[in-house]
């Protein structure tokens, strides 16, 4: 991507001396690109507020907020329009809540989309979250623009993307949309620029085999090739796989009809994207022995997860996950196509089977699909195929979804490579583990096995031992949790190059037991109380067992951060209502302090009911909430409820009063307290060490004024 020259406002932005087109850039008709990196600064290289912040500390924490794209995001992006446009982007228009694409776009080849030519009025429109925008490189072709936190695990990999010059080669494409501009920002964020690309189509759509078998080809190469890379997906879903045509129209129709004919005139490709769950891990890692903590299977949309860790194991294999996610992805989409293509039966088999060590690896499965596809005739790639969505089940222990799609014959002549059903003794163990205090046994039972004895049985851990063991990652298993489809964040990890793979981080010291020292959780822990943005403090460290599976990079190593589990406590307000009355033998209550208006003036003619609602315009007396053990002074213009009338025999009695009018009957009041009591908060999970970060300033102060307050106060409000 150049950079424009001679522009006015160029000033306004300065590249670094160290910012440089990637030493692989070619010409674009050799099919080409690079990733541009670049940095925006304000006129003096200080954090001045030339270019405003993020309404929040970080994109994480700013995604979750309630953010306006027409009044917040407007302005927001309108400031950064000047600076971008000086390094060849130009941001679209705004037009309410979705943005302006212009009516053309220059062709390119991939990593670039193609656009559809339909015949629409003037402009297409788009709409997007509040952290992503739209616009046109310095070519004039479409891209789409996401805020980033410098330093996560996205940012890292987005950048170790950058550097395979094959993301960029359109004769070479590995299916992956790589980022085609990584400009850093003034402050914690960065703004990574992407082909746009169409998310929103429906696989119930495709129309042949062929069109079936590109999908599954596309998405295998992207997945190898990120395997291949040691990196992990762990957000395998349709939602995440793009399509290289794409169409804005605000006909849906239009839009799914014209990919239609795009595909039977020419090659549609398909791509993954989106890694803002993905992890990577050293280049020297196993992808068949590698292992991770169990609580990550929670990471990313839950829908096609397999149940690796239902049964209480202590890891699991990164690698075979997404592969099993795909693999069931498949299954849901595409199991009738087993009809036409049988060895389908076996690739989703040896993909989506219960055991891991078992499965294909990305790039197994991607070369079994292409021998399949070497045997295919043309007539059989273009049989018509009417998809049916197969999601009523958990995917991996129903191979009958597929499997009875095979002849009689050859489900006899295959059975040896049929995924055996699920055993009564894994029934057993998924229906304990699948509540916290089950999750709980599991893990007493994995921790109170003496060591010597689980060394010696380490060697046959995964044939006898792993369904009865479990490790305490959380208190709640992770079956329960993806149904629940927790996707936030996970264990930190290093996303290191090659030159810094032998490196180790130094990994910060645990977190401390201490009252006073204030942590925030990044991601929910136990809901509705311990959710992402809440400060706590930590009460107690769990240590982390050691998993008796060995891979490379298991080490020892001093305690740290991820260390440990921890519990902790939140400093919670609690707000009730406290209903009291007016003393229930009093007359001092009548139509002179009452009116059903706010402004209104008493009467001692009036005459109000039972349950109705009136306004206090002259002085009653005080009445004591026992909550608080005071008496509450009753304003003017409050509004109360009518209970009734008042007398030494209680208030379904009439009384009178020494008047003149000796029939004037005195009322009994009902009032409201609004009380709230501050207490300490126990959560009843425990979470990793990478769900807490320290706290803002603002944070930290918020918090110490809310140990400051009352424990316990309260105060009238009006009845309704």
């Amino acid at each position: 991507m150049p950079i424009a020259g001679n522009d006015p406002v160029v000033d306004a932005v300065r590249l670094a001396d160290s910012v440089q087109l990637a030493p692989f850039m070619q010409q674009e008709g050799n099919g080409w690109f690079s990733c541009f990196m670049g940095r925006l600064e304000n006129h003096d290289g200080t954090n001045a507020e030339d270019l405003p912040r993020l309404y929040d500390d970080t994109v994480e924490n700013f995604r979750c907020g309630g953010i306006s794209i027409k009044s917040d995001m407007a302005p927001w992006w309108d400031r950064y329009r000047a600076p971008l446009a000086s390094i060849g982007i130009t941001l679209n228009e705004l037009d309410g809540y979705v943005w302006v694409l212009p009516a053309t776009t220059s062709p390119s080849s991939l990593p670039y989309a193609i656009r559809c030519p339909h015949e629409q009025p003037a402009l297409d429109k788009i709409e997007l979250l509040s952290y992503l925008t739209c616009g046109r490189d310095a070519q004039q072709r479409d891209i789409v623009i996401k805020l980033v936190d410098k330093g996560t695990r996205e940012d890292k990999i987005l950048r170790t993307l950058a550097e395979y010059p094959e993301l960029y080669d359109s004769n070479a494409f590995p299916n992956v949309l790589p980022p085609t501009a990584i400009i850093e920002s003034p402050y914690e964020f960065n703004l990574v620029a992407m082909p746009m690309w169409e998310s929103q189509y429906k696989l119930l759509e495709l129309e042949t085999v062929h069109d079936v078998l590109t999908f599954m080809r596309s998405t295998l190469v992207g997945l190898a090739f990120l395997h291949e890379k040691r990196i992990v997906h762990r957000d395998i879903h349709e939602t995440n796989i793009a399509t290289n045509w794409y169409c804005c129209s605000a006909d849906r129709n239009h839009v799914s009809q014209s990919l239609r004919e795009r595909r039977r005139t020419a090659t549609v490709t398909y791509a993954l994207y989106d890694f803002d769950c993905a992890l990577q891990l050293p280049p020297e890692t196993s992808v068949k022995d590698c292992r991770r903590p169990p609580m990550e299977t929670t990471f990313g949309k839950p829908d096609y997860h397999p149940p690796d860790t239902w049964q209480g194991e202590v890891d699991y294999n990164p690698f075979a996950f997404d592969v099993a996610c795909l693999g069931n992805l498949f299954v849901c989409y595409f199991a009738n196509v087993v009809t036409t293509v049988p060895l389908l039966a076996l690739l989703f088999a040896k993909m989506a089977t219960l055991s891991a060590h078992e499965r294909f690896s990305a790039a197994e499965a991607l070369n079994f699909l292409r021998e399949i596809e070497q045997d295919l005739t043309a007539d059989i790639l273009d049989t018509s195929v009417t998809l049916k969505l197969q999601r009523d089940h958990d995917l991996s222990d129903h191979p009958d979804i597929y499997w009875s799609q095979l002849s009689p014959e050859l489900q006899r002549q295959w059975s040896s490579y049929r995924p055996p059903p699920l055993s009564r003794v894994d029934r057993l163990l998924r229906w304990i583990c699948e509540t916290a205090t089950g999750w709980k046994f599991v893990m007493f039972t994995h921790l109170e096995m003496p060591r010597p004895a689980w060394d010696s049985l380490s060697a046959v851990y995964y044939i006898t031992l792993s369904p009865f063991i479990s490790s305490p990652q959380c208190d709640m298993a992770p079956r329960a949790a993806s149904r629940l489809g927790q996707a936030s964040g996970g264990q930190r990890q290093d996303t290191r190059t090659k030159q810094e793979a032998r490196q180790e981080p130094e990994l910060p010291p645990p977190w401390p037991i201490d009252e006073t020292q204030c942590l925030i959780l990044t991601r929910d822990v136990y809901m509705p109380d311990f959710m992402a943005g809440t400060p706590v403090v930590i009460t107690a460290q769990i240590p982390m067992p050691v998993s008796p599976t060995q891979y490379p990079g298991q080490t020892a190593v001093p305690p740290n951060v991820n260390s440990f589990l921890y519990r902790c406590k939140y400093f919670k307000a609690t707000v009730t209502t406290e209903y009291i009355a007016s003393d229930a033998q009093s007359t001092r209550i009548t139509g002179n302090q009452l009116s059903r208006h706010p402004r209104g003036r008493g009467s001692i003619e009036e005459r109000y009911e039972r349950g109705e609602l009136v306004y206090v315009v002259d002085a009653v007396p005080d009445a004591r909430s026992r909550v608080l053990n005071k008496l509450m002074k009753i304003p003017i213009g409050y509004r109360a409820k009518v209970i009734g009338y008042t007398s030494s025999a209680g208030p379904s009695q009439k009384a009178q009063l020494a008047t003149a009018n000796r029939f004037t009957r005195p009322y009994m009041l009902q009032y409201a307290v609004k009380i709230v009591t501050r207490d300490w908060l126990m959560c009843p999970s425990s979470a990793p060490g990478d769900a807490f970060r320290l706290p803002t300033a603002r944070e930290l102060a918020n918090w110490r004024n809310d140990l400051a307050a009352p424990r316990l106060e309260g105060a009238l409000i009006n009845m309704d």
